[in-house]
């Protein structure tokens, strides 16, 4: 939660989230988080797979669906996808599928991991973020490149940094190390591992 309200608040700074949004839709939304922080804006929308983060997003008011077919006939001032792109097999098709979901003048505003952080580039297939459930990578460049061919506007920046607890990195770098106790011991500092983009459909 802190996160995403430190998203929001950048997205404002930048005056790339408009005030008066009644509808928004967030792709693999989880528990219900990112939408969380959006109280104000009355239609909220996510889609999700588990029954558990299902029953958590209608316990926060924000409706729900597990199939994308079911969203056909709506339309949405706001579609957002964090951490999702890059594990879809034809992430052209799901660009595509976005727009045709926004009304005009809509945005959407998507995080992936920075592939083009000096660590990525040094550890290549070694990098922490580099695995299986990846299906496509993207540095700033090739996400303006490929958002460009879909909206308009395309603007990108790092994300403010997360924090996290040293079980969260044994997770993805020492996974025999993993303890719950762990949990409970946060790093001093967040880190930035990826990109924001913002981007319109032209009215």
């Amino acid at each position: 939660m802190r996160y995403f309200a430190e998203v929001k608040a950048e997205l404002q700074k930048r005056r790339l989230a408009r005030s008066g949004n009644e509808s928004m839709l967030d792709l693999g939304a989880g528990d219900g988080d990112w939408l969380a922080v959006w109280p104000e804006i009355r239609f909220r929308y996510g889609t999700e797979m588990h029954p558990t983060l299902i029953q958590r997003m209608r316990e926060r008011g924000i409706s729900s669906t597990s199939a994308l077919e079911s969203l056909v006939d709506q339309r949405f001032e706001l579609i957002s996808a964090f951490d999702f792109l890059e594990h879809v097999e034809e992430p052209e098709q799901l660009l595509q599928w976005m727009r045709d979901r926004l009304v005009d003048g809509g945005s959407v505003i998507i995080g992936v991991p920075d592939m083009g952080k000096w660590a990525a580039r040094l550890f290549g297939t070694r990098y922490y973020l580099y695995c299986p459930m990846h299906y496509s990578y993207f540095t700033g460049n090739s996400l303006r490149l490929l958002l460009s061919r879909y909206f308009s506007q395309v603007q990108i920046f790092r994300s403010p940094p997360m924090r996290t607890t040293l079980n969260a990195v044994a997770k993805w770098i020492f996974p025999r190390l993993q303890n719950a106790a762990l949990d409970k011991a946060w790093l001093p500092m967040g880190y930035c591992a990826s990109l924001i983009a913002v981007a319109q459909k032209p009215s």
